[in-house]
């Protein structure tokens, strides 16, 4: 195997960019910036409303919705380098949650996929450990 090295194709040395010197308090626009994340960070919600749909359709992760949510993802995870956060439609929000997901406060529903299956066995020893210890 040969290895070729050529140096016109590596980039000189640059000296890193200095900071901006900055003379007034940051302090609001810092808080800003924190306050705009955390109402406008969607990944969680995005990756949730995703989960539940490839869950509940027959075509799983090449559902439509799916695909619009996956479309959705890159910008929600820019959302802190660009401040551009991703919009989720209404339509993409999950109307019901699937029992493993453990959402006592939504609408459930008991899934037939291979985490809801492996959620009901778990769920099962767990009743039969409770059950067992009360009964010593």
């Amino acid at each position: 195997m040969k290895i070729s090295f050529r140096l016109e194709l590596w980039s000189p040395w640059t000296t890193p960019v200095e900071g901006r010197v900055i003379n007034h308090d940051v302090s609001l626009e810092i808080l800003k910036f924190f306050v705009d994340y955390l109402v406008g960070d969607m990944l969680g919600v995005i990756s949730t409303a995703h989960l539940v749909h490839a869950n509940r359709k027959p075509d799983k992760a090449l559902s439509s919705k799916c695909l619009e949510l996956v479309a959705l993802q890159p910008m929600a995870i820019d959302f802190a380098k660009s401040g551009a956060p991703a919009e989720m439609p209404r339509s993409l929000r999950p109307r019901e949650f699937q029992d493993f997901m453990e959402r006592w406060e939504k609408p459930m529903y008991i899934s037939q996929g291979a985490l809801g299956k492996l959620y009901s066995q778990e769920h099962k020893l767990w009743l039969l450990e409770y059950y067992l210890a009360r009964r010593i």
